[in-house]
């Protein structure tokens, strides 16, 4: 998947371009503009845990290893080693925009249960592009850190470790 693709797509529900009508979205343009852009953010975590135990070539990235690696990640261990990175507790330091991209990711993930499981909600235009431009931002910070930070917050985040 091209996590910022996935965030064009989030951002063109959002602002009307596609589905609902022209120029102006309807709640389920709403709520899969959230839910698109929760999972830019969280296929950007998975891709760079596999790339960073398995590998990133185009043909390791094809093999069962990466595959079953990438879809390891689980969504709540994710959310709570983010939210974990994002007070410092018990978490290796990061830069800011790791900080940043954890902070996203958890907010988000909230956002897109709600968009996907809570029926009653009203989202507003507004609202949805503000969320999907932080994400698009959180997802160039990210982006823009060294590997090897990259790889050091996805390990983090992979492996919970005892008691957590």
């Amino acid at each position: 998947m091209n996590p910022r693709r996935l965030l064009w797509i989030a951002k063109a529900l959002a602002d009307g371009q596609i589905g609902g009508r022209r120029g102006r979205p309807n709640q389920e343009d709403l709520r899969k503009a959230l839910n698109t852009a929760y999972y830019a953010l969280f296929d950007t975590l998975a891709s760079t845990a596999a790339d960073a135990f398995v590998g990133s070539s185009s043909t390791v990235r094809k093999g069962q290893l990466w595959v079953q690696t990438y879809r390891s990640l689980d969504h709540r261990a994710a959310k709570a080693q983010c939210g974990r990175v994002f007070a410092r507790q018990n978490a290796p330091a990061f830069s800011s925009a790791i900080l940043t991209f954890a902070d996203t990711l958890v907010t988000m993930q909230g956002l897109r249960l709600d968009a996907d499981y809570n029926p009653g909600l009203t989202f507003y235009r507004s609202a949805v592009q503000v969320q999907v431009t932080v994400s698009e931002q959180a997802l160039e910070g990210f982006l823009e850190t060294l590997r090897a930070d990259r790889k050091a917050f996805a390990a983090f985040v992979m492996h919970r470790g005892r008691g957590n």
